[in-house]
């Protein structure tokens, strides 16, 4: 029978690009990619290889970075995609930083383009919207629209919600039209 764990991929010292301790990661909204944050200050995402590259017998993957790295300036230690893409299918990202801030980046996957085309910084939260302390999660509400509010369903609209070690929660609107 298969077992109930098994490791499909991996990176090491030699194939890390990541050169401090990873503090986060998460998958896509489809599954076909994941970001990496660590307090090196970049953020990677990473994919599958075809099939092709795999040798026969072989039940491990074989990962790669699908994207330029980015550098957010601070040590990234929560990312998020949010549950549906911006309207030029670009995936959003949240990302809280060491410091209490928390940025907003469209990425979108390219073959062989400049550094950093593949990324567009949205928006930088105010300091009023921001954490004091260490941001420690982020997660994007799963369903589209704003709750309490009569456009529940309206896909204009998704709320980020945000813990922080200053034991405060913030939960924002974000207009996805204006991304």
């Amino acid at each position: 029978s298969d077992p109930f764990f098994s490791l499909f991929a991996h990176t090491d010292k030699n194939t890390s690009i990541h050169s401090r301790i990873i503090w986060t990661c998460d998958w896509t909204f489809d599954s076909k990619y994941f970001v990496t944050g660590s307090r090196d200050k970049k953020l990677i995402v990473w994919g599958n290889v075809s099939s092709a590259g795999r040798t026969e017998g072989s039940s491990q993957g074989v990962i790669r970075p699908c994207s330029s790295v980015l550098d957010v300036g601070d040590a990234a230690t929560a990312v998020s995609f949010s549950p549906v893409t911006s309207l030029d299918e670009s995936y959003i990202l949240a990302v809280g930083l060491d410091c209490g801030n928390i940025l907003l980046y469209k990425w979108k996957p390219h073959e062989n383009s400049p550094a950093n085309a593949d990324w567009m910084k949205c928006l930088q939260l105010g300091k009023s919207q921001c954490h004091t302390l260490t941001v420690k999660r982020l997660r994007w509400r799963r369903s589209v629209g704003r709750a309490g509010y009569d456009d529940e369903n309206d896909s204009n609209w998704l709320q980020l919600a945000s813990c922080s070690t200053d034991h405060s929660i913030n939960i924002c609107n974000v207009n996805r039209l204006s991304l």
